[in-house]
This record gives structure tokens, C-alpha cells and sequence, in this order.
């Protein structure tokens, strides 16, 4: 069952903890989701998307300020 993640400590923890990383979406408008790989090195998050393979590094600021941080905000990202 999927766990919401809900503050950005969270998803250090779970990113960071996790051999190779977590698999999480986000909950999109119309019952849709975004499928990603999160991974925490302690200064970047590496994210991978499911969608089109692309990937982006960001750190804790720039991460806030992305789909993931607006996710947060609202509650839409799970951990699958």
C-alpha cells in the first residue's frame, strides 16, 4: 500500500535509507500519477522519470521549488 510522504525530512529519510533509492508517484489531476525514482546522497536528490526516462539532480532549494516540492505541499507524493 502507498505511504504519503509529506515533509521534505521524510523523504530524505526514505530516499537515503533505501539501497538504490525509492519508488514513489505523484498523484497528477484526473486520477493520474507520475511514476519516479527518488535517490538522497545527503547534498543532492536524484530524480529519475518513469515517463520519458529523463533525469534531473537537485538540491534541497531547487527540489522545494519543483514538481516534488509542490507535491509535498499538497500532499501528492507516495511512496510505492
Amino acid at each position: 500500500m502507498p505511504k504519503q510522504i509529506k515533509t521534505v525530512a521524510r523523504l530524505k529519510h526514505l530516499s537515503g535509507s533505501i539501497p538504490g533509492g525509492l519508488e514513489c508517484f505523484v498523484v497528477l489531476n484526473f486520477n493520474c500519477k507520475s511514476s519516479k525514482h527518488i535517490s538522497f546522497d545527503g547534498d543532492y536528490f536524484y530524480i529519475e522519470n518513469y515517463i520519458d526516462g529523463s533525469s534531473d539532480s537537485f538540491t534541497e532549494k531547487q527540489l522545494l521549488k519543483s514538481i516534488i516540492g509542490k507535491a509535498l505541499k499538497k500532499g501528492a507524493l507516495y511512496a510505492d
